[in-house]
């Protein structure tokens, strides 16, 4: 089974170069962007062309979607796309982005630090709220879930590092309710 992820911000710039990473790494991805303008971002950004651009070169690695991460509604429906499409998910990129540039931050204009918060931050909190639990959920190579009475632990699998620094891992990892598993290869 393939490897899934939510890339946000991805018809153009760093999230589309994420995009060409993760699917050049075995990925399927699903690539949302907002794909208009908003009024208060003093630039264009990204059209529903750069989108399809973006999905035209990976063919079915690449679901499109348009979406705006200041709606959690929005990143909800993101995941469960790459729930219902790819069949899980394992990472998430928040790479949208906005900046007003130019005036001093004590400056910008409430409405301008208002898109720039809500973007910035907002949308990571969107992304994570929404993706973290279908990844929790989601098979993984190197964690399993293990089920101990009420309590869920999640047992970290280190095949291929050497014993030394797969043991160290270890001992880091056990500070919090991760269980470790030190594998050699």
């Amino acid at each position: 089974m393939s490897r899934v992820a939510i890339v946000t911000g991805a018809a153009r710039g760093i999230g589309a170069a994420s995009v060409d990473a993760l699917v050049n790494d075995g990925y399927h991805v699903i690539a949302v962007d907002r794909c208009r303008d908003i009024p208060d971002v003093p630039y264009s950004l990204a059209t529903s062309a750069d989108l399809d651009a973006v999905v035209a070169r990976h063919g079915d690695s690449v679901l499109g979607l348009v979406g705006d991460v200041r709606s959690a509604s929005d990143m909800r429906a993101a995941v469960d796309e790459a729930v219902t499409h790819f069949g899980g998910l394992q990472a998430a990129v928040a790479a949208a982005g906005v900046i007003s540039g130019g005036p001093l931050a004590w400056e910008i204009p409430d409405a301008q630090w208002d898109v720039q918060f809500g973007v910035n931050v907002n949308g990571v909190r969107h992304l994570a709220s929404a993706a973290v639990p279908a990844m929790l959920a989601a098979a993984d190579p190197f964690t399993e879930r293990v089920q101990k009475g009420d309590k869920a632990y999640y047992r970290a699998r280190f095949a291929g590092f050497d014993k030394a620094t797969a043991e160290a891992t270890c001992k880091l990892l056990k500070r919090s309710e991760i269980e470790c598993m030190a594998l050699k290869n």
